[in-house]
C-alpha cells in the first residue's frame, strides 16, 4: 500500500458530529497511527476542523495560535445550560425592543481583549477532569478566567430574538460565552442557535473537504491528495533551508546560532519569533530567535524536531 504523507487536512465539519468522530473516521480511512486535530468543534457547530496526520500532530499549538473567524447566530430571549441549542433550558424572558443600531453599540462593548471565564460545559481541564464531565454531574467548576482578544465583532443581522454576527478572536475564545454575555448587555439571557467556524489563520473552510464525503467512495484517494504536507502547514512562519550538516545537527538536539542560521539567506535578529528549518524541502524542525537581554543580544531555542529521511542522504 502507498505510503500516506505527513501534513495537514482540512474539513469542512457537518453540525452534530463530534471532532473526535472526525478525527477516527480519517484515521480509519488512511490507516495510520496518529491522527489529532488542531481547536475541537462543539457537536452542534460547524465548519473548519483541521485535522492533523502523523508527524504533523506535533504541529497542534503553532496552528492553534492563529486567529479564528465565525459566523453565529444568537437566540435572544431563552437561555440554556450549555449555552446553546443542545442544552436544557434554565430560564426564559420576554425580549425587549431593540433597534440593530442599539446591537450594534453594545457589540462595540466587546472588542479587544478581555478576561473570559470558559463555559461550565467545555473541554477545559479542572482538577484532571474535563470541566464538561463535572458540570453533567451537577458540578458547577470554578473555572479560571483566560485573556483573550476580539478583533471584530460584526452584527450582520438582527431583527426580533434573533441576532447573526461575525466574530473574529484570539485562540481559546468560546463563542457561547460570548454571546451570553452580549445577551446580557441587552437585558436579556440568550443561546447559540448555530455556529460556523469560517478561518483559522490562514486556512479557509471553502478549501475544506466535507465531512459527508468521508463516507463517499474514492474518500481514501481525496484525502491523501488533499494532504498539505508538513512544510507548508505553517505559510505564515518565515522559513530557510539549511543544508545536510547543519539539519542533523538539529536532529541531533544540537542547537544552532543566529549567526549560523543567517548563513542561510536571512538576515535574523534577536526577537525574530518562530523560525520554520526545511531540509531538501521538508520541514526538519522549528526553532525560536528570541532576546535574551534588553540590549539586542539573542539566543535560539529548538522547540520542535521533525526528523526527515532525506537529511541523511
Amino acid at each position: 500500500m502507498d505510503e500516506v504523507k505527513d501534513g495537514i487536512l482540512l474539513i469542512d465539519k457537518e453540525p452534530g458530529e463530534h471532532s473526535s468522530g472526525v478525527v477516527r473516521k480519517v484515521k480509519r480511512l488512511l490507516k495510520v497511527k496518529k491522527v489529532g486535530h488542531a481547536g475541537t468543534l462543539d457537536p452542534f457547530a460547524s465548519g473548519l476542523l483541521i485535522i492533523l496526520v502523523g508527524k504533523a500532530t506535533c504541529l497542534s499549538r503553532f496552528i492553534l495560535a492563529g486567529s479564528k473567524l465565525y459566523r453565529a447566530t444568537l437566540c435572544l430571549g431563552v437561555a440554556t445550560d450549555t449555552l446553546d441549542l443542545t442544552g436544557k433550558v434554565v430560564r426564559t424572558i420576554p425580549v425587549p425592543r431593540l433597534e440593530p443600531a442599539t446591537v450594534e453599540e453594545k457589540a462595540k462593548k466587546f472588542v479587544g481583549e478581555t478576561w473570559q471565564i470558559p463555559p461550565a460545559f467545555s473541554a477545559v481541564k479542572f482538577r484532571g477532569k474535563r470541566a464538561y464531565s463535572l458540570a453533567r454531574m451537577g458540578i458547577t467548576p470554578e473555572l479560571q478566567p483566560r485573556m483573550i482578544r476580539v478583533y471584530s465583532l460584526k452584527v450582520l443581522y438582527s431583527v426580533g430574538p434573533v441576532i447573526e454576527m461575525e466574530i473574529k478572536c484570539s485562540a481559546g475564545t468560546y463563542i457561547r460565552t460570548l454571546a451570553a454575555d452580549l445577551a446580557g448587555e441587552l437585558s436579556s439571557v440568550g443561546h447559540l442557535s448555530s455556529l460556523r467556524r469560517i478561518e483559522c489563520t490562514p486556512f479557509h473552510v471553502k478549501n475544506g473537504i466535507n465531512s459527508r464525503d468521508l463516507a463517499a467512495s474514492g474518500a481514501r484517494e481525496k484525502l491523501k491528495g488533499a494532504i498539505i504536507p508538513m512544510a507548508h502547514a505553517l505559510p505564515d512562519m518565515p522559513a530557510i533551508e539549511i543544508n545536510k550538516d547543519l539539519a542533523l545537527s538539529l536532529r541531533h538536539g544540537i542547537t544552532p546560532s543566529i549567526e549560523e542560521l543567517s548563513l542561510f539567506g536571512r538576515d535574523l535578529v534577536p526577537g525574530d519569533g518562530y523560525l520554520k528549518i526545511l531540509s531538501h524541502g521538508n520541514l526538519t524542525s522549528i526553532v525560536r530567535i528570541y532576546e535574551t537581554d534588553g540590549y539586542g543580544k539573542g539566543k535560539v531555542s529548538i522547540e520542535r524536531v521533525f526528523p526527515s529521511n532525506n537529511d541523511a542522504n
